[in-house]
């Protein structure tokens, strides 16, 4: 938890010059400190300095040889008048007392603060004097050692003065990813120097954008950390220790990841918040919810839920989110709703060897209950004390593995990222940055403009996103490769195999009217081109055993729509015998590169009876309940297999097996042969019965948006 009573007795014992088990002063002060104690206590100041140094200077200055050293300001934007001032640009006087306040780590300082001294003899004071202007919210005296090019910040609004903006489009864009390859000590262990190549991936937090002022883009990484942002230790209990220093990232950027993040995994929900909250009455008005950090709601419109739907489905083809963060979309989506973004930052520091406490920062962004706190800015921030006898902390790993980011302390076992920041000239292997051109030395793994909305013309102004679908339509192919093709000449063409034919498509998600939380929302179907041959159905099953549900009434069925529950509930619980064929049904050659490569599908499964009347209707046929019959046979039979058998499927002659059974003895089928009719009927458990695969799947923007396919 945080500092405790034997911290407080412990800095009573320091400034007497005693170890924590004297109680008095003694000569004993006079002792030599060991040289574990003078590199603690040298981490301690290094911890200090670059908590508010690191901010204004480049990521790359940041190292442990920094004592007598000056560095060059980066904070901002260069005064073209006075190479002394950088200028910030903030919306309102808010945003500014609040960067201010970010800057030195001080609470109570708000936009009624008329000034605020902050200062420390090891590193300097700056002097925050309150404003009132939007050409000048508001002024920071600076006087730094190690920054002397560095005498005053002007907080003022976008815009303003030459240095204000740029016009037309910036080569990137929020959720942008870029990588690049370097070379670190891996175990950096004392007497062991192992180097090795590890892939960086960056993210766009905040894009340069000429609207507000903004002139070079901000990116944090989270999936490794560089020798120079951990330190080794290894402890006398002999456990190694692995512990983050010097991260150069602050309150701003990681406010704005993590609410990256929301508006990627839930875009329409996020828009909600920020443009249903507005309390001025203006179309692109804002007073309410933040829009990330200092932008304004004039300027919503161009970063709408078209264009985090678009975000999303980029990252989805470009695996973005399992490279950045060790996990897919849909495992993301579930952890923000539950966990939060939790973030490692800043660094630590150690309090004296004997005690074996660590202070860590640990950062909180969650959803709160009031319109300000919604779309992840809830947000609180955490000394932590771990004990590290009994924590094992190799912060080099937390991006890296799924069961590394769970670091245990503190009695919580949840996920953190370890978090940096560099903007986009710090990432530049020739420390440039043009907005309109591409960073260099580095690999572009996703971009707007190439993924999303291809261009190349970057001179006019940001384009305004609109609703696009890419609805495929019955009777269309799936490749392997998760893209839709409307022939077989295109899946040639596109290099892939097809695995499924599209049999559903729908404008909206079908709804479960039995309201079940398991189902994910989905808007089509497809049936797999592979079968499974006839087999008998297992007999196994104790007589009152039912792995899903009953379902007698034929007029119910059309209300179970979770074929891919039933499907689990069959390998999962009772029903789990090789030959049964919903056991079996798991370890057939279903191909499974479908969902390594699209997210936007589920896992295969055997459908319900409702889904197949559901595909059925689509057809043309009508249902109905009473006798469990279809009618419009003909019209039906040769819409159906004239589309299906154009794209190269056609059903086998046999009775298809349902997810939907009638009771623990029986379940129900769909027959489906040339010239006869289809239509739902009850088989014994044992008979010989077959079986095709379904995979549910999401079109169009905004499809994904509250139940992710992908989590299942």
């Amino acid at each position: 938890m945080y500092k405790n009573l034997f911290n407080y007795l412990l800095a009573a014992a320091l400034m007497c010059g005693l170890s924590v088990s004297v109680t008095s002063c003694s000569d004993d002060d006079d002792e030599p400190k060991s040289e574990e104690q003078k590199e603690q206590e040298a981490q301690q100041k290094a911890s200090k300095f670059w908590n508010v140094v690191g901010q204004l200077v480049s990521v790359d200055d940041v190292t442990e040889d920094y004592e007598g050293k000056t560095f060059e300001a980066t904070y901002g934007i260069a005064d073209a008048t006075n190479p002394t001032t950088r200028i910030v640009n903030t919306n309102d006087m808010k945003t500014a007392a609040q960067r201010f306040a970010n800057l030195v780590d001080a609470t109570g300082i708000d936009e009624n603060t008329p000034s605020y001294k902050w200062s420390d003899p090891d590193i300097g004071s700056m002097t925050y004097t309150k404003g009132g202007t939007a050409a000048e919210w508001a002024t920071v005296d600076v006087d730094i050692k190690a920054v002397p090019g560095l005498q005053k910040i002007i907080y003022r609004e976008g815009g303003a003065g030459d240095n204000g903006k740029f016009s037309g489009k910036a080569y990137y864009r929020f959720g942008d990813v870029v990588s690049r390859e370097v070379t670190i000590k891996y175990d950096a262990k004392k007497n062991n120097d192992q180097r090795g190549t590890v892939t960086e991936y960056w993210i766009c937090v905040r894009p340069a954008f000429g609207p507000e002022g903004k002139e070079d883009s901000h990116w944090v990484c989270v999936n490794t950390v560089s020798d120079k942002n951990y330190k080794y230790y290894h402890g006398s209990n002999g456990t190694d220790y692995w512990l983050p220093t010097s991260m150069g990232t602050d309150k701003e950027n990681m406010q704005n990841f993590a609410e990256l993040l929301y508006a990627i995994c839930y875009p329409q929900t996020w828009f909600d918040n920020v443009f249903n909250h507005h309390t001025d009455g203006k179309l692109w008005g804002y007073t309410g919810v933040p829009f990330f950090t200092d932008f304004k709601g004039a300027n919503l419109k161009y970063h709408n839920q078209y264009f985090w739907q678009g975000v999303q489905k980029g990252w989805k083809e470009a695996g973005v989110a399992e490279k950045t963060l060790g996990m897919n979309l849909g495992a993301l989506a579930d952890i923000l709703q539950t966990n939060g973004v939790r973030l490692m930052h800043k660094g630590y520091s150690w309090w004296f060897t004997t005690s074996w406490n660590c202070e860590l920062w640990e950062a909180v962004y969650t959803s709160g209950k009031t319109d300000e706190e919604l779309n992840m800015h809830h947000a609180e921030y955490f000394e932590w004390e771990a004990n590290m006898q009994t924590v094992k902390f190799d912060v080099r790993e937390m991006g890296q593995k799924t069961e590394n980011y769970s670091a245990y302390f503190n009695g919580e076992k949840k996920y953190r990222w370890a978090i940096r920041h560099a903007t986009g000239k710090e990432l530049a292997s020739d420390k440039k940055y043009d907005v309109k051109q591409a960073i260099k030395g580095v690999t572009p793994v996703y971009r707007y403009y190439d993924n999303v909305v291809p261009t190349t013309d970057l001179n006019g102004d940001p384009e305004i996103s609109e609703a696009t679908s890419d609805k495929p339509l019955i009777g269309y192919l799936v490749g392997k490769d998760g893209k839709f093709y409307k022939d077989a000449d295109q899946v040639k063409k596109g290099k892939t195999e097809a695995v499924a034919v599209v049999v559903y498509v729908g404008d909206k998600f079908v709804e479960n009217n039995r309201q079940d939380p398991d189902m994910p929302h989905y808007n089509g179907l497809a049936i797999s081109i592979n079968h499974v041959n006839g087999m008998p159905f297992s007999t196994e099953l104790a007589p009152d055993a039912v792995c899903f549900h009953a379902c007698e009434d034929y007029d119910d069925f059309y209300h179970y729509r979770n074929g891919l529950k039933a499907t689990e509930c069959y390998e999962n619980a009772k029903c789990t015998s090789g030959s049964h064929i919903g056991g079996h049904f798991n370890t057939y050659n279903f191909t499974t590169a479908l969902r390594e490569n699209n997210t936007n599908f589920s896992r295969w499964f055997i459908p319900s009876v409702g889904q197949w009347i559901l595909v059925l209707k689509e057809f043309g046929y009508t249902w109905d309940g009473n006798s469990a019959n279809f009618g419009n046979i003909a019209e039906g039979y040769k819409k159906w297999y004239g589309t299906l058998e154009k794209a190269g499927l056609r059903f086998m002659p046999m009775w298809q097996m349902t997810s939907t059974e009638k009771n623990a003895t029986e379940f129900h089928t769909i027959l489906l042969e040339d010239d006869t009719a289809t239509f739902v009927t009850k088989k014994k458990k044992g008979d010989y019965i077959g079986a095709y695969a379904f995979t549910a799947f999401t079109y169009g923007q905004g499809a994904t948006d509250d139940d992710l396919l992908d989590r299942y």
